[in-house]
């Protein structure tokens, strides 16, 4: 325990009972909660509204459904900064959908509807969730095509 305090103490500045993040790295600088390179390290444009994109990335991360969080999550903090405008407002009309409709059409348990199939955030999410899905997940273990993966609150008992 002593050594881990030691090791905060060297890398933190301890302001009252808040731990205040004092970067190793000079050359990132923060704006207003997103730096000139983001967490997973990707370039940010400064010249992009940062408080929109932060809003969008909070949104994509904090939806309440663990796998769309981690899913979705990760996918807008490492593409949506190299994005436009236009593509941002296509990525809300997805967040704006309900988690398991969303899940089930981004893990292929269902066709998603002609709006999501003509939506270039859609698309791309998708491609990332496929990709993901055939280099993580055994065959064995995903649901079959039109069959439900979890449904556990209304399976015949």
């Amino acid at each position: 325990m002593y050594s881990l305090l030691a090791h905060l103490k060297r890398r933190h500045r301890i302001v009252g009972t808040f731990l205040t993040f004092v970067p190793q790295n000079p050359s990132i600088h923060f704006s207003t909660g997103l730096a000139q390179k983001n967490s997973r390290g990707h370039k940010v444009d400064p010249n992009i509204p940062t408080e929109d994109l932060n809003k969008l990335i909070y949104r994509a991360k904090q939806r309440g459904f663990l796998e769309l969080d981690i899913l979705i999550g990760t996918w807008a903090e490492c593409n949506l900064s190299s994005r436009s405008q236009g593509f941002w407002a296509e990525f809300s009309e997805i967040l704006d959908e309900e988690n398991p409709e969303l899940f089930r059409w981004l893990t292929c348990q269902e066709q998603p509807p002609p709006r999501m199939t003509r939506n270039r955030a859609f698309i791309s999410l998708h491609a990332y969730t496929s990709s993901l899905m055939r280099r993580k997940c055994d065959r064995e273990t995903r649901a079959l095509k039109g069959h439900h993966w979890v449904r556990g609150w209304d399976d015949p008992v």
